[in-house]
């Protein structure tokens, strides 16, 4: 009897503990995880599980986004489990995706969709209300060093230039602009009120330790993060001492010498290599050309985050940012070719100005209703690109387009861009600024005659020297 009893109770406890598992097993949080900021899917981001009283779960849960920002996590029991985000972009800004507490059924799956705030919610959480108008922006991330190790009151220093135009002369002004912001003890900075849609010079110092000085935009979103690790070497030029950044201007290139190499291919058309394309570090005079195959080596130059400009004849100049150490990866940039028509323009442009080519604009610059740009302003302002010089002008908009060009609008259209007196289908970046005399920009109504026909949305006229 006594023997019977404790068959029964053992084939019970079997019985049992297979349907325990089962139940727990199937029991599983799936979801979704948004950057608000990019307006795109969390990546790679790692998804935690934790269970809250009573739950009695001593399992570690954890799960990876896949490209759509998608997770499940699997194998819970029933109860409540806290679920938060981890990634390294969100440990960047400082702030964190808000975690959710979520209910376990038995065998059942409960959905959660979990988000970074929203630009809106970050310009508020990062700077409260010192940005209100939405064409300001933050820029943010953490300095560090080689080794990873963040840095502390290191210091961000950042520089713009912005063009003002006399309501009385029509006469651009430009004026360089600075600021700075130090680093926490986190080693994160944010600098709040940063002009959006502009090409900003950005370095990290910290005492002898600096980056190199690299380019940086912040765009529609309002929200920029950039981490920037300082290099072994400090140097000179430094935006903080208000120093020319150009490197034709520093050719003492002793003082930029480090322990970093930077290698790799310069690619054009059908990646097809481009030889004698001149690779620049940005800020300084160190330059290497690359061969026959488009191969280049720069040896000898500051780690850290470093900026680098290429120059090809008949390619549009490239700028990028590299984290340069003793031993970097091979390097692939590509260039966009536009030689063929801009020489094109040129030949034509020249045949038709000869003897007064700058006439035109010489006579309207002193009496014209338009907007009008000098050499003396060009020379003056030292723009980067074209674009940088109307920025800022009445009626002018410039944004940011899906491939990282410049697109301009004046009455939320294109406007009509000529060379010379002709009618181009190039962007105003084709031209850089070493080449130009003059611009004139006129809204529709304001137009010479003669280049009224071809655009309701403007124009803009090129004169080259």
């Amino acid at each position: 009897m006594l023997g019977s009893m404790r068959g029964s109770i053992l084939l019970g406890v079997l019985l049992a503990v297979p349907y325990v598992r089962a139940s727990g097993q199937s029991a599983r949080i799936s979801g979704t995880v948004t950057d608000s900021v990019h307006r795109a899917p969390l990546v790679d981001a790692t998804v935690l599980a934790t269970p809250v009283a009573p739950t009695r779960d001593t399992v570690f849960h954890a799960a990876r986004t896949d490209a759509s920002g998608r997770f499940t996590i699997d194998r819970l029991q029933v109860g409540t489990y806290v679920v938060s985000v981890e990634h390294a972009f969100t440990d960047s800004i400082g702030l964190s995706v808000p975690s959710r507490d979520v209910k376990v059924a038995e065998s059942g799956e409960s959905t959660v969709a979990l988000a970074l705030p929203s630009v809106a919610t970050l310009r508020r959480a990062l700077c409260g209300p010192t940005v209100k108008d939405f064409a300001l922006g933050v820029m943010l991330g953490a300095v560090r060093r080689t080794d990873g190790g963040t840095v502390a009151d290191a210091t961000v220093v950042f520089q713009w230039t912005e063009l003002e135009v006399d309501r009385k002369t029509l006469t651009p002004r430009s004026t360089r602009m600075t600021a700075s912001a130090t680093t926490d003890s986190s080693g994160v900075y944010r600098a709040c009120g940063m002009p959006t849609q502009t090409m900003l010079l950005v370095q990290a110092q910290h005492g002898p330790e600096q980056s190199g000085i690299i380019e940086e935009r912040i765009g529609e979103a309002g929200v920029l993060v950039r981490e920037l690790m300082l290099g072994d070497t400090a140097r000179t030029t430094t935006l903080a001492s208000g120093a020319d950044t150009s490197s034709a201007k520093h050719p003492d290139t002793s003082s930029v010498r480090g322990a970093g190499v930077v290698r790799g291919v310069v690619l054009g058309d059908h990646l097809r290599p481009i030889a004698n394309a001149q690779v620049h570090l940005f800020g300084a005079a160190r330059a290497a050309i690359t061969n026959a195959a488009g191969e280049f080596r720069l040896t000898d130059i500051p780690t850290g985050t470093q900026g680098f400009e290429v120059l090809a004849l008949g390619y549009a100049p490239r700028r990028f940012r590299v984290e340069v150490s003793s031993d970097g990866a091979a390097l692939t940039v590509t260039m966009s070719k536009i030689a063929a028509v801009l020489d094109s323009i040129r030949v034509t442009a020249r045949q038709f100005a000869s003897g007064g080519r700058y006439k035109e604009f010489d006579e309207r610059s002193r009496v014209g209703h338009g907007r009008y740009i000098t050499e003396r302003d060009v020379e003056r302002k030292q723009p980067f690109v074209t674009t940088d010089l109307i920025r800022m002008m009445p009626g002018v908009q410039v944004a940011v387009g899906k491939d990282g060009e410049h697109v301009l609008s004046m009455r939320r259209c294109a406007p009509a861009i000529y060379v010379d007196g002709m009618l181009s289908t190039l962007p105003l970046d084709a031209f850089p600024p070493s080449w130009i005399h003059g611009i004139e920009v006129y809204q529709v109504s304001e137009a010479p005659a003669q280049y009224r026909g071809d655009t309701n949305c403007g124009a803009i006229l090129i004169w080259s020297k």
